[in-house]
């Protein structure tokens, strides 16, 4: 696949404070959420497809949990973005 085809994510600004508290969802998270729902997959297909357990997405997607960088990457490789880091201006 292209790199420059892919759509973009871009990771917004960390907190200084725990970057996910219960029940809040990231930017970052809330877009992948969006693009889920675009491609018209599942959690659970998009489980199978990064090859973790039944519910992980979905505890992703409620704010129960913060995937690790490596599953958020899976995350958007699974559904044909990238993530984008910069650095601050």
């Amino acid at each position: 696949m292209n790199v420059s085809s892919l759509a973009r994510v871009r990771i917004a600004e960390v907190p200084e404070r725990a970057p996910y508290a219960h029940g809040h969802l990231s930017p970052l998270i809330k877009q992948l959420i969006q693009i889920r729902k675009q491609r018209k997959l599942s959690q659970s297909h998009l489980n199978d497809i990064i090859g973790y357990t039944d519910n992980l997405v979905s505890r992703w997607e409620c704010g129960d949990r913060f995937p690790s960088a490596f599953a958020l990457f899976a995350w958007a490789e699974a559904l044909g973005c990238e993530v984008v880091i910069k650095p601050k201006p």
